[in-house]
């Protein structure tokens, strides 16, 4: 069964009635990057719709079709394609597969270049290690600059399939690189299994790592994945003559509960498509010919939950290289007032006695939920945080931005994360929420506003609740954000628009050069399509 949501209608589609695709062939079955391919068979469909074609595991991005009908279909392969299986995939399933084979991939016999190879570990310096500790990967092939090259990690996976995770920039995983040494901290959510090296010269052996010491246990359960969409539009109202507008769109982030994202749909094809966490559109536009631009992405997402369990007397104090690290999660920013006087008042009522990191989290939490009011309505985006502790009531967005700020001002390494909360009627709210961090073990989440009974919580009961959502999250978060995002514009004296208390905590999502007068923009909320 798979839901779809289309403005204030709710539709359910039983897709047992369509036919499943039928794949007979593809021609030709050997191609080059850049050549059409053409899908014969039936039951297609005859536009496409939300299907689509995957190869090798991947998905063909919508820049990639030519045409769609019900028994033939035409794409143009992309460059990155890869020798593997291919499927038609519909609403009303995944065809039968054919294989393909990259020409470009095909073996012809020449000098061995052993400049260029495949990756290759020899040894690892730690073989039993932490969480956040650096672990050396001796070898060779790892090539002299990382570009887009990647450590990947075991990971753990409900369905006990083997999975992996790759280290993290956001938490400044990566140490040192060089061909034939890699220095990276083990990344959070990281088990003990295979870790190996992605290059644009391919995977590398795998090589076993145990992952020890731990205060407590992670385990990554109930797997939802989304089909998500955003859009915006500009339309253009008064300029000297023609402007260049940028529009910056958040796309989902990658961590522990979110891999293997995709952005099937992206109409027009951003012109940069990961710049801090956004995918950057620029045009120019005028009050005559080209006075309106929109763009629309759609992202699949596959999102599991969070349940920790602590042992709190395993807690280590914070090492200083941990400090150091996150020397930015500790101090005040833009959104998370932690050095005003009222906040640390009342850190210092809170913890005056407690010393743990993990139990002062904790106390910090329970402090919010059982004497300040949630408020279901979100309070005008002006208004300060702060009034939370003053007024004894906020919205959701004030419980997370205060959360954090008493835990920066106590030492403790912690963000606000936004993004959406999908229902049980598959509506996304805008939400936010926290992630703190311990020693050798991670980062783990708080929802002080659903931990104080947020409407459509309604999967625990009340002390249920309270204790879940310290150290635990559900598959029904999705996240957008892991802390403030600080955007440089790209004109020096441009004009920028910010929106605030939406589903990603960013300093620019638009702006203007200077012939721009005036223009209208529209942002759509973040809307679910699918859910399966």
């Amino acid at each position: 069964m798979f839901l779809i949501i289309a403005s204030t209608i709710s539709l359910v589609v039983n897709f047992s009635s369509k036919k499943v695709p039928k794949l007979t062939q593809i021609s030709p079955s050997i191609a080059l990057p850049g050549d059409t391919l053409h899908v014969y068979g039936a039951n297609f469909g005859n536009s496409i719709e939300d299907s689509y074609i995957e190869i090798a595991g991947n998905r063909l991005t919508s820049s990639s079709y030519i045409s769609w009908t019900d028994s033939d279909i035409q794409v143009r392969l992309p460059q990155n394609v890869t020798d593997g299986l291919l499927y038609v995939v519909t609403s009303a399933g995944k065809s039968e597969a054919v294989n393909f084979t990259n020409k470009a991939t095909i073996p012809v016999l020449v000098k061995n270049n052993t400049n260029v190879s495949t990756p290759f570990i020899t040894d690892i310096s730690e073989k039993n290690i932490s969480i956040g500790k650096i672990v050396t990967i001796l070898g060779k092939n790892f090539g002299t600059l990382r570009n887009n090259s990647k450590v990947f990690f075991s990971i753990e996976s409900d369905d006990n399939s083997d999975d992996f995770i790759s280290c993290s920039e956001n938490n400044f995983d990566y140490e040192f690189w060089s061909n034939q040494e890699i220095r990276v901290r083990v990344p959070d959510g990281a088990k003990s299994g295979d870790i190996y090296i992605n290059t644009n010269n391919g995977s590398s052996n795998l090589f076993n790592l145990k992952i020890s010491n731990m205060p407590g246990t992670k385990n990554f359960t109930d797997k939802k994945t989304y089909l998500l969409s955003v859009t915006a539009n500009i339309t253009a109202e008064e300029f000297k003559g023609s402007a260049d507008v940028i529009l910056r769109v958040p796309r989902p982030i990658i961590t522990p509960t979110q891999r293997n994202i995709e952005i099937p749909v992206s109409n027009p094809e951003p012109v940069i498509s990961d710049y801090m966490n956004t995918l950057v559109h620029q045009t120019t536009i005028d009050t005559k010919q080209n006075n309106k631009f929109s763009v629309a992405h759609s992202f699949v997402v596959p999102v599991y939950g969070i349940k920790t369990n602590i042992v709190s007397e395993k807690v280590k104090p914070y090492s200083k290289e941990t400090l150091l690290k996150f020397t930015d999660y500790l101090k005040e920013d833009d959104i998370v007032p932690s050095n005003n006087p009222i906040v640390i008042e009342l850190k210092d009522k809170i913890l005056s006695r407690i010393s743990n990191p993990y139990l002062q989290a904790k106390a910090i939490y329970n402090y919010l939920i059982n004497n300040f009011e949630l408020l279901s309505e979100l309070r005008p985006a002006e208004s300060n945080v702060t009034e939370l502790i003053l007024d004894q009531k906020g919205d959701a967005y004030d419980f997370a931005m205060i959360f954090c700020a008493i835990a920066r001002s106590a030492k403790i390494p912690c963000i606000p994360v936004s993004g959406v909360y999908v229902d049980s009627n598959m509506e996304a709210h805008n939400h936010w929420w926290n992630e703190f961090y311990i020693e050798d073990f991670g980062w783990i989440p708080v929802d002080c506003a659903f931990g104080n009974g947020l409407e459509y919580a309604t999967v625990y009961n009340d002390n249920e609740t309270k204790s879940f959502y310290f150290g635990s999250i559900d598959s029904q978060h999705v996240i957008f954000s892991r802390g403030w995002n600080e955007i440089k514009s790209a004109h020096i004296n441009g004009k920028v628009v910010y929106r605030p208390k939406t589903y990603a905590l960013q300093s620019i999502w638009e702006e203007a050069s200077t012939a721009t007068e005036a223009y209208s923009s529209f942002w759509s909320n973040v809307y679910v399509t699918g859910v399966y």
